[in-house]
């Protein structure tokens, strides 16, 4: 080369021309193609990450439900325990009630039926009406 640029031997033949050019085109083609590719690689890339941050937030939000729901399942069974107390009281209190009322009502019958044996069926039946009131 002498500094007049490039130069061609007469051996060079028109076919291996053409191939070398045919192997260039090629060449950049699937550069091309492959650039193509990368760039949409990129951006699922992209997608994909915006769419793991979202899933992570997502994640975080139904852990925080989750911890609610675990709260709140443990206040209903505090609630529950202290239903379950005020009416074993209630009950408790309404039977001790009941077994006064019935021992009352006992010894008024005993007592009517005292008067009764003894004679004094007035006093007896007025003993009975102001019950029932």
């Amino acid at each position: 080369m002498n500094g007049t640029g490039w130069s061609l031997d007469r051996k060079v033949t028109l076919t291996a021309l053409t191939g070398l050019f045919t192997a260039v085109a090629g060449v950049m083609a699937m550069g091309a193609t492959l650039q193509y590719r990368v760039q949409q690689m990129e951006s699922s890339l992209g997608v994909l990450a915006g769419e793991l941050a979202q899933g992570r937030r997502t994640a975080v939000q139904v852990e925080r439900l989750e911890e609610r729901v675990v709260a709140v399942q443990q206040v209903l069974e505090e609630v529950r325990l202290d239903v379950r107390e005020l009416r074993q009281q209630r009950l408790t209190a309404w039977r001790k009630k009941q077994t006064h009322a019935d021992a009352r009502a006992v010894a008024l019958l005993r007592q009517t039926a005292e008067k009764r044996d003894a004679g004094d069926t007035e006093t007896a039946l007025q003993d009975i009406l102001q019950q029932g009131e």
